[in-house]
């Protein structure tokens, strides 16, 4: 039945081959007598129907920000050429992303019946992140016909990279796709296709080792072996190789629906789904294998490509499996945190307070923020003087972040309202439902135009508390000048607190704390001190108990510079460069984790490396793997009693089984399977006998 199936499914695409050539004929045929036909005087009769369609392809594109994508769009006429030559057609498109370009090439063509346009999309590093509908216009004379297709703008991440991969796979693998091709490729074809592939493999290897890194690696060379099909030929044969062979599912969708668990940082139920779908893509390959290259519906080149294709999914599957099972300790679980940056960039922030210009003091307590967030984590900035505006929407690309705060410069009023209002606008626009939602505020001063301080706190602030977004605030400069209870009124009403620029680093403090315990992490000890130049102060202990699989030490300290220290049980000071330790390097805050570590008390000290009178620091110990309780102290004595009473109630039945009725039986059996086997007893008399027993042993 499946042999007669697949027969159907050759000849279904037979007919279409057929039906392709026979379009090539008609299209080269008109477009010989439409060239003729240019030599006599042209009559564009005031038409009724200019354009009959437009379609592009493909119509749901997703590339990382930054990056371009290319759409094809086909504009068909209904004007009868027998009598009339059509109008041109010109394109245009709306609803571009923020900071991005279009080109159309070219901008306007005569449809013979059919015409080409290549709409190419640049986006820039700074355009927000989201899904964008485009709506692109086909406009002659009077008459317009519009199509909305959808580009979709992730973050140069290690989820984004791939995010994009599972697009492109997911696209490259359809036989729609194929077919499109095929209508693109009848008047002119050209795509980034390619480039969908090779880009988000080179970002993608920036953040894995091992065995991920391998798999990758032969998927982007096999990929980069795909010969880019030309012609309206190869491209059908293309539908045809991968829908006769199809393994019976819908792998497109698999492989979107997958993208999508990941997107929402679902890494449990992605992986099952990749382990699933391995089997199928390698099925599918075999059925690829067993294709009959015949030179009309099946090309060395067609069998050969679609080869290829399957064998880079799969070997991008099983990178991705390698990438999501190792969740890096550094990481954790994926945090899920949209954080708004509000800094305040009016002509006051430009003046020095003791010694420092308080804009660059804001810059640096952002961007010491910006150090402690988690992967997963997202951060926007909003600016405000006598306006607000957002500088960077919501996005995980921490270095551009901090590009955008470094080229940040003073002048103007103080807008504290439409601040908070933008704030908030970005994080109903961009946030995530089930992300924490957190506002900073960085600000200096007075209110000097806008809204007045009651109607901020009865307005937005409190719009905030309404939605659980805490906001936390921050002050620079004289504290005479700043309006300090606005500020704390301001940040205790969401929840959150307000902190004087010198106590900034209790409020990275506090987004240490809560990055940890968001990525999975459970605070079990902390400590606080201080330490002098080249001074080394043991800071506290910590117990590992058996069967604790990681932990992991934090340390910050407000400025200047510190080095952590730590000591095993044993009393031998922790390497860092050993196999199962991670360490940050020395940055703020320095953090290192140890994997399979030895049971006992360690000992954690800090060492003050460069200082010029004392500095405070702070430490968090926390685990990841959960500890049984098998393994406690009373656990130790648990499992010997355990195993002993499973160990006499073993025992027991057994003895009971052997000395009683039941024990008798079976002596029996066993008797009487001796007798039959020694010839004593006919195979007759061995059955009737067995079947009383077994009938006895039943009632019983």
């Amino acid at each position: 039945m499946k042999s007669a199936r697949n027969e159907a499914k050759g000849e279904t695409f037979k007919f279409k081959i057929i039906k392709a050539q026979n379009l090539i004929v008609v299209f080269l045929l008109s477009i010989l007598i439409t060239s003729f036909s240019l030599t006599l005087p042209i009559v564009e009769a005031q038409l009724i129907n200019p354009i009959k369609s437009i379609e592009v392809f493909p119509s749901r594109i997703t590339r990382l920000r930054g990056d371009g994508a290319i759409y094809h769009v086909i504009v068909e006429t209904g004007v009868d050429m027998a009598k009339a030559i059509p109008p041109p057609v010109e394109l245009s498109v709306s609803g571009l992303p923020p900071k991005a370009s279009a080109k159309i090439e070219p901008r306007s063509g005569r449809p013979l019946p059919l015409f080409h346009f290549t709409l190419s999309i640049k986006t820039d590093e700074k355009t927000p992140a989201g899904t964008y509908s485009l709506r692109i216009i086909a406009s002659s004379g009077a008459v317009q016909k519009s199509v909305i297709v959808t580009l979709k703008l992730v973050d140069r991440t290690e989820d984004g990279a791939s995010l994009v991969l599972y697009d492109s796979y997911a696209k490259s693998l359809d036989v729609n796709f194929w077919t499109n091709m095929f209508i693109v490729a009848l008047t002119m074809y050209g795509s980034d296709y390619m480039n969908s592939f090779t880009n988000p493999f080179a970002i993608l290897k920036k953040f894995i080792t091992g065995l991920a890194l391998k798999k990758y690696s032969m998927a982007e060379q096999i990929t980069k072996q795909v010969v880019t099909l030309t012609s309206a030929l190869k491209s059908a044969q293309m539908a045809y190789c991968l829908g006769v062979t199809n393994p019976g599912i819908n792998i497109p969708k698999e492989l979107r629906e997958i993208a999508s668990l990941i997107e929402q940082g679902n890494r449990k139920e992605a992986i099952p789904r990749i382990s699933r779908l391995i089997p199928a893509l390698q099925k599918w390959l075999k059925n690829v294998d067993g294709l009959v290259v015949d030179g009309l519906l099946v090309s060395d080149v067609s069998k050969q490509t679609t080869q290829n294709l399957i064998k880079s999914t799969i070997l991008f599957l099983e990178g991705e499996l390698a990438r999501l099972e190792k969740v890096p300790p550094t990481q954790g679980v994926i945090g899920r945190a949209d954080v708004v940056l509000v800094i305040d960039v009016s002509g006051s922030m430009g003046d020095a307070w003791q010694g420092e210009i308080k804009l660059n003091s804001a810059k640096k307590s952002a961007k010491a923020l910006v150090d402690v967030m988690l992967p997963g984590d997202r951060i926007a900035v909003v600016t405000f003087q006598s306006s607000a505006r957002t500088e960077l929407s919501l996005t995980s690309d921490f270095s551009m972040v901090k590009k955008v705060i470094d080229n940040l410069r003073a002048g103007g009023n103080t807008n504290i309202g439409e601040a908070l209002m933008k704030a908030l606008s970005e994080l109903e626009t961009h946030g995530r439902s089930n992300a924490m939602k957190t506002i900073i505020f960085f600000t200096d001063g007075h209110i000097t135009t806008g809204m007045r301080e009651k109607d901020v706190l009865a307005g937005p602030v409190k719009e905030a508390a309404d939605k659980k977004i805490i906001i936390y605030t921050v002050g620079y400069g004289d504290p005479n000048y700043l309006r300090e209870e606005f500020l704390r009124k301001m940040a205790e009403a969401t929840g959150g607190k307000y902190y004087y620029a010198t106590e900034a680093y209790q409020l990275q403090n506090v987004f240490i704390e809560a990055a940890q315990m968001a990525g999975g992490w459970k605070i079990e000890a902390t400590f606080t001190g201080s330490v002098k130049q080249g001074e080394m102060v043991t800071a506290g202990t910590f117990d590992v108990v058996p069967g604790t699989k990681s932990f992991r030490v934090v340390l910050n300290w407000p400025g200047s510079n510190l080095d952590l220290k730590i000591f095993d049980p044993t009393g031998m000071e922790l390497d860092l460069a050993a196999p199962n330790v991670i360490y940050s390097g020395d940055v703020k805050p320095e953090y290192v984790i140890i994997s399979d570590p030895l049971p006992g008390t360690w000992s954690i000290k800090v060492y003050g490396k460069m200082i010029s009178l004392e500095e405070r620091y702070y430490i968090w110990v926390s685990t990841y793997a959960p500890r049984s309780d098998l393994f406690s102290p009373i656990g130790k004595y648990i499992v010997p009693l355990v195993l002993a009473s499973v160990l006499l109630l073993t025992g027991f039945f057994t003895w009971r089984t052997l000395s009683g009725e039941r024990g008798k039986r079976l002596k029996q059996l066993r008797k009487l399977e001796e007798m039959y086997r020694q010839g004593r007893i006919s195979e007759e008399t061995y059955r009737n006998l067995r079947s009383e027993l077994e009938e006895k042993e039943r009632v019983s």
